[in-house]
């Protein structure tokens, strides 16, 4: 199911477009006057908004060159498993965000701006969805796919775990597992200087994507009828 008339979808992108651009901006110069013990969720939370509004970038550009061309007829936009798979981190961004704020028992809003928050973690991931729900294509992306895509989320976690040795960077995640500010008292996470709960919880983080990765793929052949039972009868 998707909507087929272009008009809409180009104008519906385009405003896509500007609030992603103003969400990049707002979040690159909030991040940029973090602490550099931070930059470890820095590097990830705003390459991932970058990459998202590159993608509907494209998918304007796409749009505009096939406004031409008959209304009704499949939307054009960006290759699907491309989309699909900037989606699935922009979610998964949204997911970890919520989860770190929770285990410390702080507001979603706390330590920021309200419209920076607003704008890169609610406002564009929800539109970004409604994008790919109103005009995306359906039914393309197969079962393989995120397993390509896990190499970006794969990369960040690598260097999470290697910017003290590459950049003499305090560890903020370290602390975070070593001094209670979330299971000090149990040593499967505390565990030597609190490195077990950064590896472990890099690796939940990592299956954690996967499944919000294969959930979007099996949503995609959901709305493009690949389960749909078929009726024999009607076969000839």
């Amino acid at each position: 199911m998707a909507v087929r008339n272009r008009f809409l979808a180009f104008f519906y992108r385009l405003l896509l477009l500007i609030i992603g651009g103003y969400a990049v901006y707002l979040l690159y110069s909030f991040r940029s006057r973090g602490l550099e013990w931070f930059r470890s969720f820095y590097y990830f939370d705003c390459q991932t908004l970058l990459v998202a509004f590159i993608v509907v970038f494209a998918e304007v550009i796409a749009n505009a060159i096939g406004l031409p061309k008959k209304t009704n007829g499949v939307v054009p936009g960006v290759w699907s498993p491309i989309l699909l798979a900037s989606l699935s981190y922009t979610l998964f961004d949204l997911v970890v965000y919520a989860i770190d704020i929770w285990a410390k028992g702080g507001n979603f809003f706390q330590g920021s701006d309200i419209n920076i928050m607003l704008f890169s973690k609610i406002i564009f991931p929800a539109l970004y969805l409604a994008d790919y729900l109103l005009f995306g294509e359906k039914g393309t992306v197969k079962w393989k796919h995120p397993v390509f895509w896990q190499l970006y989320p794969l990369f960040f976690f690598a260097f999470s775990l290697l910017v003290n040795v590459v950049w003499q960077q305090g560890f903020w995640a370290v602390d975070f597992f070593n001094y209670g500010l979330f299971i000090s008292s149990n040593a499967v996470f505390s565990g030597n200087g609190g490195w077990n709960g950064v590896v472990l919880c890099s690796f939940l983080a990592w299956i954690g994507y996967l499944l919000i990765a294969y959930l979007t793929v099996f949503f995609n052949g959901l709305y493009a009828g690949a389960y749909r039972r078929r009726d024999t009868n009607n076969i000839i």
